[in-house]
C-alpha cells in the first residue's frame, strides 16, 4: 500500500480487503522500540491496533502508543479496556484521543487481572463495553459527556468492539453482536475459538 494516508474508515468503505496489525506497546518509557515495530509495518497495513495492557501486564499506555503510530503516518486503533479505568478516566482518555486526532477506538473488557504479573491489582469495571460504546456515541452525535455536559468540540470517533467467533450451537443467535452494533459499533475485531476435538 502506497500513496496518501488513508484512514481505517476510508479503507473499509473503499478497499476490497483491509489489513490491520496489533502491537502491544513496549514496557518502556521511550518511543524507540515501538517506532521500530511501526516502521516494519508501514506500507503493509491500513491501521495498527495498540493494545491496552494486554495480558493484564503494565505497558506503555495505548493512548500514547496510538499517538506515536499516528505520528509515524499510519492510522492507529486506540484500544481501551473497562478493566483499568472508571467512567471519568475513560471519558478523559477519549477526549484526549480526539484532541490528538485519533479516531478509531476499540472497546473491550480486558484480560482478567489474575492472568497478569500483578494479580493483587484491583480491576475497575465501573462500566462495561456497551456503556463505553454509548459514551462514544453521545460524544459523536450529541456532543456530550456521560454526565450530560456539552463538549466544546464534538468527537468524531469510529468505534469498534470485539467478538469471539466459534462454531454456533443449535439455534444460536448473534445477540451480543447485535447489541454492540445497536450501541454504535462500526467494526469488529474477532478472535477465533476452535473446537479442541477438531484440532
Amino acid at each position: 500500500m502506497t500513496g496518501k494516508f488513508k484512514s481505517l474508515k476510508q479503507a473499509l468503505q473503499s478497499e476490497p480487503f483491509v489489513i490491520t496489525a496489533e502491537i502491544p506497546p513496549p514496557v518502556s518509557a521511550g518511543p524507540a522500540e515501538l517506532e521500530a515495530k511501526i516502521d516494519l509495518l508501514k506500507g503493509s497495513v491500513h491501521a495498527i491496533n495498540i493494545t491496552d495492557n494486554a495480558g493484564a501486564v503494565a505497558h506503555m499506555s495505548s493512548l500514547a502508543g496510538s499517538a506515536i503510530v499516528l505520528n509515524r503516518g499510519i492510522d492507529p486503533i486506540f484500544q481501551i479496556t473497562c478493566r483499568d479505568r472508571n467512567r471519568l478516566a475513560i471519558q478523559s482518555n477519549l477526549m484526549g484521543a480526539s484532541a490528538l486526532g485519533i479516531r478509531n477506538v476499540l472497546v473491550m473488557g480486558g484480560d482478567p487481572i489474575k492472568k497478569g504479573n500483578q494479580p493483587d491489582a484491583k480491576a475497575v469495571f465501573d462500566v462495561n463495553a456497551k456503556t463505553v460504546l454509548n459514551i462514544i456515541n453521545d460524544m459523536n452525535i450529541k456532543g456530550q459527556t456521560m454526565g450530560g455536559r456539552e463538549l466544546a468540540t464534538k468527537a468524531n470517533f469510529f468505534p469498534g468492539s470485539t467478538a469471539i467467533i466459534h462454531d454456533p450451537v443449535k439455534n444460536w443467535k448473534p445477540t451480543a453482536l447485535e447489541t454492540k452494533v445497536k450501541a454504535g459499533t462500526k467494526f469488529i475485531q474477532t478472535q477465533f475459538c476452535y473446537d479442541s476435538d477438531v484440532l
